[in-house]
C-alpha cells in the first residue's frame, strides 16, 4: 500500500514538474526576442577657417598714424548642406576712440570705410553708443549686410548659387591720420565670427542663424 502511495505521489510530482517546465518554455519564448536597428543623423553644418589667425600681411604690428595694412581670412564649408553667411569683424582697443579723432578702423584698399557692412559701437561697459556722430567707443563690430552662399559636400547646385566651398575676404587696418598722443601705447584686438544659416529651406523652419567664432589677432 505503501509503495502505490509513492508511485501516485511520483506521479503526481512529475506532472508538476513537466507544467513548470512547460511554463518556463512559454515564458521565455514570449519574453526573449531578436532586434536589429541602425542610427542616422541630420545635416551638419561645418564652418571653419584656414587658418587659426587673421592673416595679417607681413605680420607687422606697430602701426603710424595714417598707415594701413592688408589682413585676411577664408571661411569654407566643411558640412552636408550649403549654408549663407555673414561674418563679422570686431575691433576692441584698450583706449576710447573716436571717429573723428584716434581711431584704428576697417577700410577698403582705398582707405575708405568698408560699404556694406552695418557697424555697432560699444562703450567700455558695453553699452551701444553712437559712434558715427562722434560717441567715444572702444569697439566697434562690423556685420556684412549681404549674405555669401557656400556649397556644402551634399549640396551642390550653381542654379540654386550653390558654387563655391569655400571664400576669402581681404579688408585693410588702419589707424587714422587724425591719432594723437593719447594713443600712444594703444593696443588693439581683431576677430571674426561668422554667422551661417542653411541655404536651402530657411522657410519651413525657424530663421535661426548659427556662430561660429575662429580667427583672433
Amino acid at each position: 500500500m505503501k509503495l502505490k502511495g509513492n508511485r501516485k505521489l511520483l506521479t503526481v510530482g512529475l506532472a508538476v514538474f513537466c507544467l513548470l517546465a512547460t511554463a518556463a518554455v512559454s515564458a521565455a519564448y514570449w519574453t526573449d526576442k531578436i532586434e536589429i536597428g541602425t542610427s542616422v543623423d541630420a545635416m551638419n553644418i561645418g564652418i571653419e577657417y584656414h587658418d587659426n589667425a587673421i592673416r595679417l600681411k607681413d605680420n607687422k604690428t606697430t602701426f603710424q598714424p595714417g598707415e594701413s595694412r592688408e589682413f585676411g581670412f577664408t571661411v569654407d564649408n566643411t558640412g552636408s548642406i550649403s549654408v549663407d553667411i555673414k561674418p563679422v569683424i570686431t575691433l576692441s582697443v584698450n583706449k576710447p576712440m573716436t571717429k573723428n579723432g584716434s581711431v584704428f578702423k576697417i577700410v577698403d584698399s582705398e582707405g575708405k570705410e568698408l560699404e556694406g557692412f552695418t557697424a555697432e559701437y560699444f562703450d567700455e561697459g558695453g553699452n551701444v553708443v553712437d559712434g558715427d556722430n562722434n560717441a567715444a567707443f572702444t569697439k566697434v563690430r562690423y556685420m556684412l549686410d549681404n549674405q555669401i552662399t557656400l556649397a556644402g559636400s551634399a549640396q551642390k547646385d550653381a542654379d540654386q548659387g550653390e558654387v563655391n566651398e569655400s571664400q576669402a575676404f581681404t579688408y585693410y587696418l588702419k589707424l587714422a591720420e587724425t591719432t594723437g598722443n593719447e594713443f600712444v601705447n594703444a593696443h588693439a584686438t581683431m576677430d571674426v565670427s561668422t554667422y551661417a544659416i542653411q541655404h536651402r529651406f530657411r522657410g519651413s523652419g525657424e530663421e535661426r542663424w548659427l556662430e561660429f567664432p575662429a580667427a583672433v589677432h
